[in-house]
């Protein structure tokens, strides 16, 4: 992976391309649910599918905070898919649930983070979330610059 050094500050920051997959969106909206005291933020983010390589998406970190993905070929389909090469997915996340992340040891609790969030993302990267996709099995990260609000089209 080829990392952006920035002059001057010192620091390595991903770039925001990648050779395998285009971003086409990134939306975020928000929704007060029955029994929740805040609104739930949902995160969907559609993508096309440029590589013939086997790719899985698992994680997006939002303001430091690491969500599990749930991948589909529609919006609000769920379930085992087969990711080919000109697929258009969706991926969403929410602040709803927050589950453990498996190969990050920084998972801690305290009274305003619930158990397993995890403190900070893995790389540093610029923009508002970043998210964590494998390529036959190797870790890649994708820095994502913004938000449009609303749901993905």
């Amino acid at each position: 992976m080829c990392l952006l050094l920035l002059s001057g500050c010192g620091a390595a920051y991903l770039p925001s391309t990648n050779e395998y997959f285009e971003m086409l969106e990134a939306r975020s909206f928000q929704e007060q649910e029955a029994g929740q005291s805040k609104p739930v933020s949902h995160y969907n983010f559609k993508i096309h599918i440029t590589t013939t390589e086997k790719l899985a998406f698992d994680t997006v970190w939002i303001r430091n905070e690491g969500y599990p993905i749930k991948v589909s070929k529609t919006a609000l389909a769920d379930g085992d898919l087969v990711i080919s090469q000109n697929d258009t997915l969706v991926l969403r996340a929410t602040n709803r649930t927050r589950q453990p992340d498996p190969v990050e040891e920084t998972s801690y609790e305290t009274p305003d983070r619930p158990p397993g969030t995890i403190q900070k993302a893995p790389v540093r990267y610029k923009g508002q979330a970043l998210l964590r996709y494998y390529v036959d099995g190797n870790t890649h990260y994708h820095p994502i610059a913004g938000f449009s609000a609303g749901r993905a089209q």
